[in-house]
């Protein structure tokens, strides 16, 4: 089945491509102005086209990003045209065609105005800001800024809180970088994120309320889930143990212990982090187990990791927490209870273009936020040191 996320993003990098190889060929001079022109108007015939799309996963610095720097080419385009043309009509409609370059950037400014910038990202006004316990329900994600050097996400680590159906209280469960899958209760959470981490978190409830049997289902595909991975560390753990005690036994227990810290096995799935696409073994990142664990209990979710060129490969595109924040089908951003929108105000179309040559200086900064987050993913994050514990223990009952 085809999904308007892989259709998107396939003609937004394949139209990408095809644009800037005809616009070298253009400026080389193999090919006449008409033609560069009439290459001019598609891109932004496309720019426009894609708005819809874009203002949907706002949120999601991919579709922010691409939209600002197809932009910025198209702006680009037209002032160069104005120089590179010879026929003085040509010439006068490249200047005036970065007036409509300037209502396509004006459309982007107006569609900000609807977010607030956070610690990192974007995040939509009015959104509750560390929900006290009492608002958290089973069924929801809990979706934090994280820790780590995580660009200019907004939401950048995922939980799913469900019941423990023992104890009637709410638990999260989640795969942690440094010690794989692992359940806490709400109050032992919400201490974490605020007292501890001082990190901004939110709640994302389904549109479509879960039944009593998705609930149920929940706690025990999530233990399901937990024990595998454990099973699996266990598996790739043991060897690295048995030749360190063996090989090393003239050293102490902390040097062992530190020994085994380098090469570790948490059940993370550190590939995830750039490239989505889910493992064959037991092992997630953190909200990927999320994303595993509502489809196994057979709720419903947007595409996630589908590639740049939209074809599922999820290459440089992992699973992140703030799809769910663009997934308006299926999840909603639980908003502060006193909060009233305050009504959009509606533009003409001189205002717009007005916005947009004026607001030129955020399409700037979004690109260079966009150049930095690509060179800090690409300069690694500094390793998080793992939790060793014992890998066999509780994998016959459920562990807190």
């Amino acid at each position: 089945m085809i999904h308007k996320e892989n259709v998107f993003r396939f003609l937004m990098m394949t139209t990408l491509c095809v644009w800037l190889a005809l616009t070298v060929l253009g400026v080389s001079g193999q090919l006449n102005s008409l033609v560069v022109f009439e290459i001019g108007v598609g891109w932004f015939v496309f720019v426009s086209a894609i708005f819809g799309y874009v203002s949907e996963t706002f949120m999601n610095p991919f579709s922010r990003r691409l939209y600002s720097i197809a932009t910025a080419l198209g702006i680009l385009t037209s002032a160069f045209a104005s120089f590179y043309f010879a026929d003085v009509l040509l010439k006068l409609i490249a200047v005036l065609m970065v007036f409509p370059w300037m209502f396509v950037l004006g459309l982007y400014v107006k569609e900000h105005e609807k977010y607030e910038q956070t610690g990192r990202g974007l995040m939509i006004k009015g959104a509750y800001v560390d929900p006290p316990v009492s608002e958290w329900k089973s069924g929801m994600v809990l979706a934090s800024e994280g820790t780590g050097s995580n660009g200019d996400l907004s939401l950048c680590h995922g939980e799913l809180i469900i019941q423990n159906p023992s104890t009637g209280a709410l638990e999260t469960i989640a795969d942690y970088m440094e010690k794989g899958p692992h359940f806490y209760t709400a109050d032992v959470v919400y201490d974490r994120f605020v007292n501890k981490n001082n990190e901004r978190f939110y709640l994302l409830e389904p549109v479509v309320p879960w039944t009593e049997e998705q609930h149920r289902l929940a706690w025990d595909e999530a233990k399901a889930m937990w024990r595998d991975n454990r099973k699996l560390r266990c598996v790739k753990n043991k060897p690295l143990k048995a030749m360190i005690e063996t090989k090393f036994a003239h050293l102490t227990a902390d040097e062992q212990h530190e020994m085994r810290k380098k090469k570790y096995y948490t059940g993370y799935y550190w590939k995830g982090l750039w490239c989505g696409a889910e493992s064959k073994e037991p092992e997630w990142t953190c909200i990927s187990f999320v994303l595993v664990l509502l489809h196994r209990i057979g709720v419903k979710t947007c595409r996630h990791a589908i590639g740049l060129f939209g074809l599922g490969t999820g290459i440089l595109d992992p699973i992140i927490p703030v799809n769910f924040a663009t997934d308006r089908k299926h999840f909603r951003i639980v908003m502060r209870p006193d909060y009233q929108p305050e009504p959009l105000r509606r533009y003409s179309l001189l205002e717009t273009i007005r916005l947009g040559v004026t607001g030129w200086p955020l399409m700037v900064a979004d690109i260079t936020k966009f150049v930095k987050a690509v060179c800090e993913q690409f300069s690694g994050a500094p390793p998080i040191p793992p939790v060793i514990e014992d890998d066999e223990a509780g994998l016959d009952e459920h562990v807190a």
